[in-house]
């Protein structure tokens, strides 16, 4: 390990802080600290270690962000609302909805989740969602990658599309543009597709 720099003990006890949400500090994630401190994710992670601080342990506070404060945050990683609810959504962060117009959403999320949240925001190296992680797997095919198989019945974009929309096939949408869809659709969901096409005839 290389030295740390001047202020070495001021530093830590500054990180710590950070990590833990102490001393009126918000809980930072493990990559917004290393930039504070030119320092990279491994190595932060490393002094914490050191320390005897277990990495994933945040401090537990029962309080309540709204959707726009909460992106205001300048620990917290996301700064798009439409990116926010589409986590809360897809059930990536878990959120109150405090609206009393069925039609309208205003999210509050819980610190603790927030705080959950950036811990997994850190074990998928900004990728919260999964995307990459679905991409990679082998088991998971994409529209037009599911209809050139020649055992899948729908040989159609629009058609699987359609599919989808009426809730006959689960899918994922992994789109950052609300108005495209890429939805990527898990192979045993797709079998059970085939199953349920095949009692039919």
């Amino acid at each position: 390990m290389g030295k740390m720099p001047t202020g070495y003990k001021i530093n830590r006890q500054l990180i710590i802080a950070m990590r833990l949400g102490l001393n009126g500090h918000q809980p930072y994630t493990l990559a917004a600290i290393g930039k504070k401190f030119n320092l990279s994710r491994q190595r932060i992670q490393q002094l914490l270690e050191k320390e005897g601080i277990a990495v994933k342990k945040l401090a537990d506070d029962q309080t309540f962000f709204s959707g726009p404060k909460l992106i205001k945050q300048s620990w917290f990683p996301i700064k798009s609302l439409v990116t926010l609810r589409k986590l809360i959504d897809t059930g990536k962060i878990k959120a109150v909805n405090i609206s009393t117009d069925p039609r309208l959403k205003r999210y509050h999320v819980n610190r603790q989740e927030v705080t959950r949240f950036l811990n997994a925001w850190d074990e998928l190296e900004g990728d919260p969602a999964g995307v990459k992680s679905i991409k990679k797997d082998k088991n998971y095919f994409s529209c037009p990658a599911l209809v050139k198989q020649l055992w899948f019945p729908v040989k159609s974009l629009v058609t699987l599309n359609k599919l989808i929309k009426q809730g006959k096939i689960k899918a994922i949408d992994l789109s950052t543009n609300p108005e495209f869809k890429r939805y990527y659709i898990h192979k045993d969901e797709a079998i059970r597709y085939v199953a349920a096409v095949l009692k039919e005839i």
